[in-house]
């Protein structure tokens, strides 16, 4: 009972010394309304499955594995992002 006491409390106080706020442009890819910070950087990555229908029932299906997106603050309001 002790030791899970002393968890949560642990949990709970390092928990409220350090918090970061990060947005990300996931699950897709596309812009995020929110740059990240100067000198920050975001990495975001993930798989990407595509499946397109040809018609008579022929459909194509690719995978992109994996995804990466690196966001980097410059400036205020102003990212570098890098995606491969």
């Amino acid at each position: 009972m002790m030791k899970n006491l002393l968890t949560v409390a642990l949990f709970i106080l390092t928990g409220s010394l350090y918090s970061q706020n990060i947005v990300t442009d996931r699950p897709d890819q596309t812009e995020s309304p929110i740059a990240v910070k100067k000198g920050e950087l975001q990495i975001e990555s993930g798989l990407l499955f595509e499946r397109n229908y040809l018609g008579n029932g022929v459909s194509e299906h690719r995978s992109v594995y994996p995804t990466n997106l690196f966001r980097i603050g410059l400036v205020k309001n102003l990212e570098l992002r890098i995606v491969n």
